[in-house]
């Protein structure tokens, strides 16, 4: 595959889908990967540029349980898990959301606001708490 072929025809391809692509990149008997794999990421590495000007992800996301429940009593919200040289990864981790009920699709009753710690690197956009 190309570099040309990897950036245009797969990756910009993903990222207008907000996903992501994984180049699985075998490494030679002694462990290394070969010369031209090396060249080639470089390459992709050199034609590649985020889209900057793509619309923000989602802001709201609902849920329809698809009748009322008086026996729910939780939601629960679990951030990133991973850690990479000791620290954990907080980019992308939501800072603060609102839960809102309703039994008629209205959204009419808030029943939580939390605020998850004001963590300010690259925040998933949540919908702002009323009164904001």
């Amino acid at each position: 595959m190309s570099p040309d072929d990897i950036v245009n025809r797969h990756i910009k391809t993903l990222e207008a889908r907000y996903c992501s692509f994984l180049l699985n990149c075998m490494p030679n008997p002694e462990g290394w990967l070969d010369d031209h794999i090396v060249a080639t990421l470089r390459q992709v590495g050199t034609l590649w540029a985020p889209n900057t000007s793509r619309p923000p992800l989602p802001q709201s996301v609902t849920v329809d349980l698809g009748s009322t429940h008086s026996d729910l009593d939780a939601l629960t919200c679990l951030p990133r898990q991973d850690i990479g040289s000791g620290v954990v990864n907080t980019t992308g981790n939501i800072t603060g959301y609102r839960v809102l009920t309703s039994t008629d699709g209205g959204g009419d009753a808030i029943l939580s606001e939390v605020d998850c710690g004001g963590i300010t690197t690259r925040p998933v956009p949540t919908t702002p708490p009323t009164g904001s």
